[in-house]
Order: C-alpha cells, then structure tokens, then sequence
C-alpha cells in the first residue's frame, strides 16, 4: 500500500535504513509519527517513507544524515504477509560487542531479511555463571541499540516466560506467529555441530534455519553437521545461507576482563551503549 504525502514531522530521530538506486532513501519513521493516512493505521508499528533528497542531479552531500522538515515523501506500508526471511539474534548481551553487531548488519545485507529480532536471554540453561549485568540492563542495552539502528528490533519476549530460555520457545514463537515466514537463527558456524545437543534439536532444525557467521580464525568451509534428521537438502539451506567472516575478532568474556584490567574498549563497543557500561559499572575489578 502506498499514497503520497508531505511529511510533517520528520527530522531528529528518523533514520536512514538504506541508500538506493537513484540516490532514493528509505526511512523508518520515528513512533509518534503523524502523516495521517490511512495506511499508517494499517501498519502502525512498521512506517517507511521514500525519499529523494533535492539536490541537483540528484546528487547527495556526504555529510546528509536525515531528510529536511517537510519534505515531501510516498509513505510505504509492508504487508503483513511480508515473505523476507525474519532473522533471529538471541544472546546473553553481556555485554553487546561489535562483533553482534556486524554480524547482524551482515545478515540484514547478505540475507535480505526485513530485520533482525535481537532477543536477549533472560535464564541462559545449563550456565553455571550467571550474567554480571543485571537482566533489566542487558535489556536496556539492546533497546538503546536498536533504537538508533535501522533493521535492529529488541524483542524481550524471553524475559516475560518463566524457566530457562530454551531456544525452541523462542522459534515455535515467532513461527506461530508467521508460519509461512523463513526463520534464520544467527549463530557463529562453531556453534553448528552442537545444535544437535539443544532441546528439541530436530524440530528446531525443521523450523529455522542456522545462519552462520564464520569467525576469525576459524576454518572457513563449513563442516558438515552429521545428524540423523539432517538430509542434504536441509543442510544445502543451511550452506546457502551462511555469512562471510566477521572481522571482529572479541567476545563479550574478553571485553568483561578487559573493562576489569582497566583496559580502554572503546573500539569494541558500539558508541550509543558506552555510557550505559561505564555507569553501570558491573565489570570493574571491584565487582562482584
């Protein structure tokens, strides 16, 4: 569904989701956002605009980071039947590092999926250490995130069920929800020989796809997963869809000893979660 409108409340806030052909944009427009249209009550939660910026040739200074007040703009609703596949970012966040970070956005380039769901683990199974960031700020951790990151979506959804955060759960969720919709699960390709060892591994397999982020150092052909349920076929989805290396080479543990040696981290950790970290204080020499 699409209409025209000038656009009224545009400006702090909106963000850019990507350059297209034409030096065309596409904006997610901020929540609150007023174009009065009827299409806006049809997706109020997803709001797209594109815009041409109005400079010669249609040329676009390198300095442009948003659209101008009043600009005018064809709004575009995303039907609900969307067929792009949904990404699935699950984790304990403790913290975020750029290494998440790119591989989502690698994800959202590579895989063409609409977004990427970044759902933060709320009761980790089987961990024996738990997160030394409190659940409530591991979760504002994502949420600042994604709110200054076009394609990112937090979703809490594992800290409103009780027990431990069984991936399963969190697949048969979003599948009920969308059942004709792909699932991708963003995992690092180390982590494809043990799905075999999580619960219900078969009808995880059966309901989402393993997307796999090759991590430095590590070898760079995927090794086949030798499951009793996995046929070829299911396993050349899961070739297709793997991702090139990250070239973050960090894990959260080594940002947390790093933080505790008074090591600078700057380069590892996004800006906008910087001061959420330093204030928060939870992986000092002197904490807990």
């Amino acid at each position: 569904m699409t209409s025209d409108a000038t656009l009224k409340a545009c400006g702090q806030g909106d963000q850019i989701c990507r350059v297209e052909r034409q030096q065309t944009i596409q904006i997610r427009l901020c929540p609150g956002t007023d174009l009065d249209l009827p299409a806006q009550k049809t997706s109020p939660d997803r709001q797209f605009a594109d815009w041409t910026p109005p400079h010669p040739e249609g040329s676009m200074p390198s300095d442009y980071s948003e659209p101008c007040h009043d600009q005018e703009v064809r709004q575009v609703c995303p039907s609900d039947h969307d067929s792009r596949p949904l990404a699935l970012l699950g984790g304990v966040f403790d913290p975020i590092h750029r290494g998440h970070v790119e591989l989502a956005r690698a994800a959202l380039q590579l895989a063409e999926v609409e977004e990427v769901r970044w759902i933060p683990c709320l009761n980790l199974p089987h961990s024996k250490n738990p997160p030394l960031a409190p659940a409530v700020a591991r979760l504002d951790m994502v949420q600042t995130l994604c709110s200054q990151n076009c394609g990112f979506v937090c979703d809490p959804l594992e800290f409103h069920r009780d027990g431990p955060s069984w991936t399963i759960d969190t697949v048969r969720h979003f599948h009920d929800e969308q059942p004709d919709r792909p699932l991708l699960w963003l995992i690092g390709s180390d982590n494809i020989s043990l799905i075999g060892s999580w619960k219900d591994a078969e009808e995880l397999w059966q309901r989402a796809i393993p997307v796999a982020a090759h991590r430095p150092g590590a070898p760079q052909r995927l090794e086949r997963a030798h499951l009793p349920f996995l046929d070829d076929a299911r396993w050349e989805q899961v070739i297709r869809w793997q991702l090139p290396q990250i070239s973050e080479d960090i894990s959260s543990t080594r940002i947390r000893q790093m933080i505790a040696a008074g090591e600078a981290v700057d380069q590892w950790i996004p800006q906008s979660i910087q001061p959420l970290i330093l204030s928060g204080g939870w992986y000092s020499s002197g904490s807990p």
